[in-house]
């Protein structure tokens, strides 16, 4: 099992999402309420998806079976689902 690669991925999908998280930020800048609980979840967010990704860096052309497949779905709706929280 390729678990390396799995987390590798997860800390991509934490970056996109602390990218993501700074769009309410701005939105809530442009309206004068407070963007800082959305800039410091972006934060927290992007510096734990940077921590996984140069922990589990590897080479680019790793292959994925069904099981790494699930797992990393799995992984990536319950990662979403907490930080979206």
């Amino acid at each position: 099992m390729n678990l390396p690669g799995v987390v590798f991925l997860l800390g991509r999908l934490l970056l996109a999402l602390a990218g993501a998280l700074l769009v309410p930020a701005a939105v809530a800048g442009l309206n004068a309420e407070d963007p800082w609980p959305f800039l410091y979840a972006a934060g927290f967010t992007g510096i734990m998806g940077l921590a996984l990704q140069r922990s589990f860096r590897q080479q680019r052309d790793f292959a994925f079976a069904r099981r790494e497949a699930f797992l990393l779905v799995t992984a990536a709706w319950i990662t979403a689902s907490l930080v979206g929280a």
